[in-house]
């Protein structure tokens, strides 16, 4: 186990996990991370060409929610700093067109998935 590894565990109360996908968003909202109440980080990054808005309701329109710049505008969201927001679900809109947003979840895996 690696230094990088051990803050982690000590940081999270035991071993994480990261899943990372990308979601197509387009100009109707579209879920770009399920509710998950063991998520201790977030990170969404906005890789299209068009900006978007970014927010924990479903009604969220490109003229309210969180900022998404066009090409890398992104946020990361953590446990410490975000409390339980990082774990809600979140769901993204774009401006005009479908791209592509980088989403990156880091999961404190529960006891019972522990394998230490």
């Amino acid at each position: 186990m690696g230094a990088a590894s051990r803050f982690s565990r000590r940081r999270f109360g035991g071993p994480t996990r990261t899943v990372e996908v990308d979601v197509t968003v387009g100009t109707t909202v579209t879920t770009v991370a399920t509710e998950h109440p063991d998520r201790v980080q977030l990170t969404v990054q906005n890789r299209s060409a068009n900006a978007g808005a970014l927010a924990t309701s479903r009604a969220v329109t490109t003229d309210d929610g969180l900022y998404m710049a066009a090409t890398d505008g992104g946020w990361v969201f953590t446990v410490e700093d975000d409390g339980d927001l990082v774990g809600y679900a979140w769901y993204g809109i774009n401006t005009t067109g479908a791209g592509t947003w980088h989403i990156i979840e880091v999961i404190a895996l529960p006891e019972a998935e522990r394998q230490e």
